[in-house]
């Protein structure tokens, strides 16, 4: 009864994972009906719907955040739960292809996560997710230049390392730089690359790539190299229009970025056809060959190597996907 003195318990549910997993998902349609219901005049009046904001209680905490970002959240919660829940899997897909929000769109949530991460940056990094771009990029620079019949003790005039962090990539390009120059937006990590690796870099610079880079256009540099940088914007298009600025005419840039998963790639594949990039559960962007090819172009570039970068960091024990460009 109402009082509970005649109640009889319920049989607990077969699947208390699927359960919570259905539960999530419906949580993440609530926040985003309008990207659900494509027939219907749902709030279509206020607006962008990729600005709106929603408030969702997170371990007892109310958060406000993009209603688009918590929606994911909640999606990539359900598919832990149950992964083999369709609705959310394809849900995921349908709110991060082409993610317009997120550290990647935040300069300074990016800068922050590194000043937090900076004393532990390069142990976390190497030893715990077996962190090897670095190494990679390297030896793919060297058969592109053979590729390009260029010598082999060629030295690059001014190299920007884009992202330096602790100095792992510069270490890898000091040989053929006369002049290494990092750059970052940590203060933090850069303090960090002077005490582990003091004498590496000619100089530092701290802050945003893309105005660094313009303040190159009279004077501009020979090589750009960029590990696992890029993997914190999005759209490339801004970025790539700096890099022609800085850049002089036949120098090189060398990068690496983060491919989505086999799986996630068959996925956007169906979903969303003619999709540029996706903001992963990490916060960091893995970004579509194709993509990547075409605005290299449209800014004058021309890609001579093009290398896979798979396993070339663990994620929860996973290999990830990476390309070398």
């Amino acid at each position: 009864g109402a009082d509970g003195k005649n109640s009889i318990p319920t049989d607990p549910p077969e699947s208390v994972k699927e359960v919570v997993a259905e539960l999530q998902y419906r949580i993440g349609l609530c926040l985003v009906p309008f990207l659900f219901s494509p027939d219907t005049d749902t709030e279509r009046d206020d607006g962008d719907y990729s600005e709106r904001e929603c408030t969702l209680t997170i371990d007892s905490k109310p958060i406000t955040r993009n209603c688009l970002e918590l929606a994911a959240y909640q999606f990539n919660k359900a598919a832990q739960y149950d992964a083999l829940h369709v609705g959310a899997q394809n849900a995921l897909v349908l709110v991060t292809a082409d993610a317009s929000f997120g550290m990647s769109t935040d300069v300074k949530k990016v800068e922050n996560l590194f000043e937090d991460y900076a004393s532990n940056f390069e142990s976390s990094l190497v030893d715990e997710l077996g962190y090897n771009a670095f190494h990679r990029m390297r030896r793919g620079f060297d058969r592109a230049l053979a590729q390009e019949n260029e010598a082999k003790e060629k030295k690059f005039r001014l190299c920007l390392d884009v992202g330096c962090g602790t100095g792992l990539a510069g270490v890898e390009f000091r040989n053929i730089s006369q002049t290494l120059i990092g750059v970052d937006l940590s203060p933090s990590i850069i303090e960090h690359a002077k005490k582990k690796r003091p004498g590496l870099y000619d100089s530092f610079q701290i802050g945003d790539i893309k105005p660094i880079l313009h303040e190159y256009s009279k004077q501009p540099i020979s090589l750009f190299v960029a590990a696992d940088t890029l993997i914190y914007f999005n759209d490339l298009t801004d970025l790539f229009a700096s890099m022609k600025a800085g850049i002089e005419e036949g120098g090189y840039a060398v990068f690496s970025l983060e491919n989505v998963s086999e799986e996630s790639e068959a996925r956007l594949n169906a979903i969303v056809p003619e999709w540029r990039w996706q903001l992963t559960p990490s916060g960091r962007v893995a970004h579509r060959k194709q993509y990547v090819e075409d605005i290299a172009r449209a800014n004058g570039f021309q890609t001579i190597l093009y290398d896979k970068l798979d396993n070339f960091r663990a994620e929860k024990g996973e290999g990830v996907r990476g390309h070398l460009f």
